[in-house]
C-alpha cells in the first residue's frame, strides 16, 4: 500500500512538472514572438508606465492643497494606488490569455485546445502575455514602497506575514475579477467582451478610499465586484484605520470565496460549451 501511494505521488509530481514545462515553453515562445519587434515591445512597456502618470499628477495636485481627505493622507492613498497598479500588472502578465477566451470560442480555437493532452487553463494562460503589465507592475511596486516609506507603520513579524497574505489575496481576487466575466462567453457569446471590459472599468474606483463614494457605489465595489478588497481594505488594516483589523481579516476570506466562484463558473461553463461546428 505504501509503495502504491508513493508511486501515485511520483506520478502526480511528474505530471505537474510536465504541465509547468509546457506552460513555460508556451509563454517563452509567445514572448519571443512579441520581442521580435523591438520598437513595439518598448512601446508596450512604456505604455504600462505612462498610462497611469496623469492620474498620479492629479492625485498629487489634490493633496498639494488638501493634506488629508476623510482621514487619508497622501502616502496612504498612494499605497492604494500602488496596490491597484501592482495587482493589475501581475494579472496582465499571468492570465492575459483569458482575455482571448471570447475569440477562442468564436473562432473555434477552443475545440483544438480541448483535444490536446494538456489542461485547458494552462493552454489559455500560455496563449498570451500582457507585456504592458511589466511597466504597470514596476510602477505599482514603486508606489507601494514609496507609500510605506512615507507612512509610520510598525512592522512586526505578524504584520509582515499579514501583509504578504493580503498581497497574495489581492492578486487572487484580481484574477477572479478577470476570469469570471470573460467566462460569460460560455453562456452569452455575443456580450462577453463588453461585460469583461465594463467590469474592468470599475477598477478605477479602487484607486481611492471608497469612503469618499456614496453607499451604492461602496456596495458595488465591495459586494458585487470586490475591488475594495484589492487595495482599500488592505490599506485600512496596515495603516490602522477604524475597523481595519476586521476588514483585513476578511480579505483572505474573500480571496478564497473568489477562487471557489471562479472554479465553479469555469467548470459549469465548460460543461455548457458547445463546439462551433455544424
Amino acid at each position: 500500500m505504501a509503495g502504491s501511494n508513493h508511486a501515485k505521488q511520483e506520478a502526480a509530481h511528474m505530471r505537474w512538472q510536465h504541465i509547468g514545462y509546457v506552460y513555460i515553453r508556451l509563454i517563452s515562445q509567445h514572448f519571443k514572438a512579441v520581442v521580435e519587434y523591438q520598437l513595439n515591445f518598448v512601446i508596450m512597456l512604456l505604455a504600462g508606465v505612462f498610462t497611469h502618470v496623469p492620474g498620479l499628477i492629479f492625485l498629487w495636485l489634490i493633496y498639494a492643497r488638501i493634506p488629508t481627505i476623510q482621514g487619508w493622507s497622501f502616502g496612504e492613498v498612494l499605497f492604494i494606488y500602488g496596490m491597484t497598479f501592482f495587482t493589475e500588472g501581475v494579472t496582465s502578465l499571468a492570465i492575459e490569455g483569458f482575455w482571448m477566451l471570447g475569440q477562442m470560442v468564436h473562432r473555434g480555437e477552443l475545440d483544438r485546445f480541448l483535444v490536446r493532452p494538456v489542461p485547458l487553463p494552462v493552454q489559455i494562460l500560455g496563449s498570451a502575455v500582457g507585456l504592458h503589465g511589466i511597466g504597470t507592475t514596476v510602477i505599482g511596486a514603486a508606489l507601494v514602497v514609496q507609500a510605506l516609506a512615507q507612512t509610520a507603520v510598525l512592522w512586526t513579524p505578524l504584520r509582515i506575514a499579514a501583509a504578504l497574505v493580503l498581497l497574495i489575496s489581492a492578486i487572487i481576487i484580481r484574477c477572479a475579477i478577470v476570469i469570471v466575466p470573460n467566462a460569460i462567453v460560455f453562456w452569452a457569446p455575443g456580450v462577453n467582451s463588453s461585460i469583461a471590459v465594463s467590469v474592468a472599468e470599475f477598477g478605477d474606483f479602487a484607486k481611492y478610499p471608497i469612503s469618499i463614494y456614496g453607499l451604492a457605489l461602496q456596495a458595488l465595489v465591495t459586494l458585487v465586484v470586490p475591488y475594495a478588497f484589492i487595495s482599500f481594505f488592505p490599506a485600512s488594516y496596515l495603516f490602522g484605520k477604524p475597523d481595519g483589523a476586521r476588514w483585513g481579516f476578511l480579505v483572505p476570506i474573500v480571496a478564497v470565496y473568489s477562487l471557489l466562484v471562479t472554479l465553479i463558473v469555469w467548470r459549469r461553463g465548460l460543461r455548457r460549451y458547445e463546439s462551433t461546428g455544424h
